[in-house]
């Protein structure tokens, strides 16, 4: 990947969303760049697990996996329901909101490396994903498709719901 591809697929991990004057957090997301990908990802049922091979960066992708420290990964995640839930209910629906975006606690061999963050000041050390007996997956894993999928619906129904609030007043 061209160094140009890089830094756009970095400067797009570097934020969330600002959308129609309307700020929203900002959840870090780190490209993970370790030294060794032997490993596994560990899904929140145990038949979905994956190799962390599957993170090895390769010609076409420096960067296959995005990573959150896991209080981060789960306030996104929430915010992202309540967000799905306020635009149900603001459309007319009741139906069940969903998380359908693959996640996975990093279950890796070795702990070396880096994080990358959007610019290399905001780089993490790889170190700080190694489970603790109290938190056995600090960070958790997406792949690149899922985090670009979860983000532009993120973004989507942030302006589906200005609409929709605004069509209502």
């Amino acid at each position: 990947m061209s160094t140009r591809k890089f830094k756009l697929l970095v400067a797009l991990l570097g934020s969330v969303a600002i959308i129609s004057c309307q700020s929203t957090p900002v959840y870090r997301a780190y490209v993970l760049d370790a030294s060794d990908y032997t490993g596994v990802l560990r899904a929140p049922r145990a038949q979905d697990d994956v190799t962390l091979e599957m993170c090895r960066p390769d010609e076409a992708s420096r960067g296959k996996c995005v990573v959150y420290f896991q209080d981060e990964f789960f306030l996104f995640k929430q915010a992202y329901l309540e967000l799905s839930q306020r635009l149900s209910q603001c459309q007319g629906g009741q139906s069940p909101v969903s998380f359908s975006y693959r996640y996975y606690g990093i279950d890796a061999k070795s702990y070396a490396g880096s994080l990358r963050g959007p610019k290399p000041k905001d780089d993490k050390n790889f170190l700080l994903c190694t489970p603790t007996e109290s938190n056995k997956a600090p960070c958790i894993a997406l792949s690149l498709l899922d985090y670009t999928r979860l983000k532009g619906d993120y973004k989507t129904m942030i302006i589906d719901l200005n609409e929709c609030e605004s069509n209502r007043h």
